[in-house]
């Protein structure tokens, strides 16, 4: 299996991106050009681009209500007094499209009186704090309630605040409904540095009902990981490496199925090489996180679970925004406890053919091709999926034989004034014979 996931991976992933953060800020300004500074000032024509290379005297940012003028200025690879052509000017506004927090992202180029040129980046920016009741649902029977705050671009610094308490049904067998606690912190290129720092907390309390008999169990976790950026190009672009520590607790109230706690380092690996168009994307993404705990080393059992995820989107044909999506993704788990299985598939994002949870293990594969092109509007796209993989109860019982695979239609919408997301419906036949299956819900 791990072969397979290799090969996979390894068709996936290609060539390295230089990744690094901009500085000497000093001359940016968040607004724009006083009247007197445009009055020294020439516009270009509209059909005109700067030719060859020229000094870059000034950069202005414009619309930018909620977000610092810092979290863009560090994507960009160049500063006033640097030369710069108009191919690095128009790379700087895709960098700073790539940052996924605006709607829209303009450029304009003015000439001074000493040949030099002033750039302004313009951006139309989408509602970053949202806090709402919420009530979700979905085709596979699964259903939460309860209220949830989701604020992005946190002081206009790109960070990440998640916050949520719900009642949820999961449809995972033998588990009732439970009440779902979940903190987390993200925050990249943390004081303007090439280092990233997430943190984390989930509480989760439920009924469970399996072959050791009835009990409610409680569950913690909490995470501190900490990485870097090891290229000097765009920050939120190319390679990054990092690691941190897990703690997670597990407790029954009779002790029935009671496994205990354990700290495990974890380290991460990161690749990063999307372009963002609004609508659709384009690129390479890859991630990978190894954790492991060693009984008696402040762990009370072993364990070392590996996942690996990477997708490729490729524009294709002469429509705007008319992609294609390859996916793959596994997932290995060895040791730990018994009664704990780590994988699951079936339902939205995962063979959609097929109910979720149809099987659960310590062990996964999927692989998916997905073709998009946009209906009557660019934010509204029909989407033809088709998937393959499984789940096995260890690592070592892959079976290469042993294929499920299904076959989607879907409609899928991407909101454009929210930031990353997207929903769909549609409906999956499985291939290996069985009866379509109707989906909804939101794509990660």
């Amino acid at each position: 299996m791990l072969r397979c996931c290799a090969l996979l991976l390894f068709f996936l992933v290609s060539g390295p991106v230089l990744l690094a953060s901009a500085s000497e800020a000093t001359k940016i300004q968040k607004k724009l050009p006083s009247i007197l500074e445009l009055s020294e000032l020439s516009p270009l024509p509209a059909d005109s681009a700067i030719p060859v290379a020229r000094r870059l005297s000034a950069i202005y940012f414009a619309g930018n209500e909620a977000t610092q003028s810092r979290t863009m200025q560090r994507e960009l690879l160049f500063k006033p007094g640097d030369s710069v052509t108009a191919i690095q000017l128009e790379q700087g506004r895709q960098a700073i499209q790539n940052l996924g927090l605006f709607k829209k992202v303009t450029m304009r180029e003015a000439v001074d009186a000493e040949g030099g040129v002033a750039v302004t980046y313009e951006v139309s920016e989408r509602w970053y704090l949202l806090g709402y009741p919420r009530v979700d649902a979905n085709t596979n029977g699964e259903y939460a309630y309860g209220v949830q705050a989701d604020w992005n671009n946190v002081w206009g610094l790109n960070h990440t605040l998640r916050l949520s308490l719900l009642r949820k049904e999961t449809k995972r067998v033998g588990i009732g409904k439970e009440n779902n606690y979940v903190a987390g912190y993200n925050a990249p290129q943390l004081f303007d540095t090439r280092w990233s720092v997430n943190v984390g907390g989930a509480f989760i309390e439920r009924p469970v009902d399996n072959f050791l008999g009835q009990y409610n169990e409680r569950f913690e976790s909490y995470q501190v990981i900490g990485s870097r950026s090891l290229s000097d190009g765009e920050p939120n672009q190319g390679w990054s490496l990092g690691g941190g520590l897990v703690w997670t607790v597990q407790s029954t109230d009779s002790g029935v199925g009671e496994y205990g706690e354990a700290l495990s380092p974890a380290i991460i690996a990161a690749y990063r090489d999307l372009r963002f168009n609004v609508y659709s994307e384009e690129g390479l993404l890859f991630a990978s996180r190894l954790d492991a705990a060693k009984h008696g080393v402040a762990a009370d059992y072993d364990f070392a679970r590996l996942t690996l995820n990477a997708a490729r989107y490729l524009h294709v044909g002469n429509v705007a925004h008319q992609t294609i999506h390859f996916i793959g993704e596994t997932g290995l788990n060895w040791e730990g406890p018994q009664s704990v299985r780590n994988f699951t598939l079936g339902g939205v994002g995962a063979l959609r053919g097929y109910e979720r949870g149809f099987r659960e293990g310590n062990a996964f594969y999927r692989m998916a091709a997905e073709w998009a092109r946009p209906v009557f509007k660019p934010w509204l796209r029909a989407v033809v999926i088709a998937e393959a993989g499984n789940v096995y109860t260890q690592p070592n019982e892959f079976e290469a034989t042993d294929i499920k695979a299904s076959l989607g239609l879907a409609i899928r919408i991407r909101v454009p004034f929210l930031v990353n997301l997207q929903l769909e419906a549609g409906i999956a036949m499985p291939i290996n014979g069985g009866m379509p299956r109707y989906f909804g819900g939101q794509v990660n």
